[in-house]
């Protein structure tokens, strides 16, 4: 319940923000590749900056306001939420650019990051049910996995951009 109440706005942002980045990149990675990286950069510091304060106040104060939106039943509720909240934050930098790997033609290493970001998942909720260490350590967990994924993602689409054996770069030789 927790990552739908949270995860619905944060799909919403970066789906909004995501579809006018990808219009832009796809139009510089063929026109001018040099100005790509820059606007990558300043989109997702942008994003950074401009979502640090509410989310660390979130990760702050979800127990308390979910226990006085929904009532005391609610306080793990929000406990969850503040464990997910690094990875919502990245989350919202992140996926408005996650489409940099295809722009750059490097869907190869979207493949890679995709399916091993899956098996890690699979294999560490594999562990988490046979040793039964609980719903906390799930959570917790997953807002790992998934806030160092995305962060990896930025990372590799930032090489992606700088690579020089892009599907454009080969086309112009």
């Amino acid at each position: 319940m927790t990552q739908r109440m949270v995860g619905i706005p944060i799909a919403m942002i970066t789906t909004a923000v995501g579809q006018v980045f990808y219009g832009k990149a796809s139009e510089l990675q063929r026109e001018n590749p040099q100005a790509l990286k820059k606007v990558y950069w300043k989109l997702t510091s942008r994003l950074f900056l401009i979502f640090l304060l509410p989310m660390g106040l979130f990760a702050i104060l979800s127990p308390m306001l979910f226990t006085w939106v929904f009532g005391s039943n609610w306080v793990m509720a929000g406990v969850y939420a503040q464990m997910l909240t690094p990875m919502f934050f990245i989350q919202l930098v992140v996926l408005p650019v996650s489409q940099i790997l295809y722009i750059t033609g490097n869907q190869s290493l979207q493949l890679l990051w995709d399916s091993s970001r899956f098996v890690l998942l699979l294999v560490g909720f594999f562990f988490i049910y046979h040793f039964q260490v609980g719903m906390t350590a799930a959570i917790l967990f997953f807002s790992m996995t998934m806030t160092v994924s995305y962060v990896l993602l930025f990372l590799l689409g930032n090489w992606g951009i700088r690579r020089k054996d892009t599907i454009y770069a080969n086309q112009m030789e």
